[in-house]
């Protein structure tokens, strides 16, 4: 079996002014989702508020969005929910349920006509159904497409037809938190067996990381994974470099609550609102370290001919 090199191409960086870094005290409730994007962290927490912190993760801002939890909130890095293409803008806003429907907006912004509609991913059967756990959209110039995940199902709708179409791409699916999209729009699923790329015509490369995938994300190139092993129920962060089919870093983690990424860096946020952040070192270093993996590669290969 192939065996991937590790090097630490990553390491912690400090962050905030002194000390370990953490969600700022004036942040009182539980964190319950977080979004990066516009050089920003936005945090929502069970107590219904929404705090935008700066790069020093101080709040900036922060303001009541419900009496009740923040469920989900998500920044995009042009303008909240906006597509910018050609000509006119198109608004897509997708929101997945737990009845495994999705409730859909979309319109034209600049002539305001917007429509509302629904899509069902899977049929209900016996009174039961498969809850929404990830979205994805894909756009390409005037195609919009979106992916809908649920524990046992992945599918693509095409929602530049009417009615939109729906294509069934797996029978297999993933929990919540293990779903990202690549920087080509590919879908990305992390299951217990393996990692799983999707494109518009169905299943394609597959990486047998083997583990319960907490978290799964992409950053720069690199494939992130938060992995819990099966016997001592520990996590551990993996960066993947798939090209070079190498371990661009690895270290162990405790309870983590969320990952998300912004101002260039990998940021854990974790069950005590701890927040660790996580950079890519400077290309002289990580040369220097390859260089050093190359010569010891060499002096391993000289001993076993010898």
């Amino acid at each position: 079996m192939y065996q991937w090199r590790k090097f630490e191409f990553f390491e912690e960086k400090a962050a905030g002014r002194g000390g370990a870094p953490a969600v700022p005290a004036e942040i009182a409730g539980r964190v319950t989702c977080c979004s990066g994007g516009r050089g920003r962290v936005a945090v929502g927490c069970d107590d219904g508020t929404v705090g935008l912190l700066d790069r020093g993760f101080r709040l900036s801002y922060g303001f009541q969005a419900y009496a009740s939890s923040v469920l989900f909130l998500q920044q995009l890095k042009i303008t909240s929910f906006l597509v910018l293409e050609e000509a006119p803008p198109i608004l897509l806003i997708a929101i997945g349920l737990d009845n495994g429907s999705i409730y859909c907006i979309k319109g034209d912004i600049a002539r305001e006509r917007i429509t509302r509609f629904t899509l069902q991913v899977e049929a209900v059967s016996n009174g039961k159904s498969s809850p929404i756990t990830g979205l994805g959209f894909r756009v390409e110039g005037q195609a919009h497409q979106l992916f809908a995940i649920t524990p046992s199902s992945i599918t693509l709708f095409s929602l530049h037809h009417q009615p939109p179409r729906r294509q069934t791409l797996d029978q297999i699916g993933c929990e919540t938190n293990a779903v990202a999209m690549s920087d080509r729009m590919d879908l990305i699923v992390g299951r217990p067996e393996a990692v799983y790329f999707y494109e518009v015509d169905g299943r394609g490369p597959c990486w047998a990381f083997d583990g319960e995938k907490k978290f799964v994300g992409w950053f720069r190139g690199y494939l992130l994974c938060i992995i819990e092993d099966q016997r001592s129920r520990k996590n551990t962060l993996n960066v993947y470099d798939l090209k070079n089919r190498l371990i661009a870093h690895s270290m162990p983690v405790g309870d983590v609550s969320h990952l998300v990424t912004e101002w260039g860096y990998i940021i854990l946020i974790m069950s005590d609102k701890r927040i660790l952040c996580i950079g890519e070192k400077d290309m002289e270093s990580k040369l220097d370290m390859f260089k050093k993996n190359l010569y010891s590669c060499n002096q391993s290969c000289t001993k076993s001919a010898g």
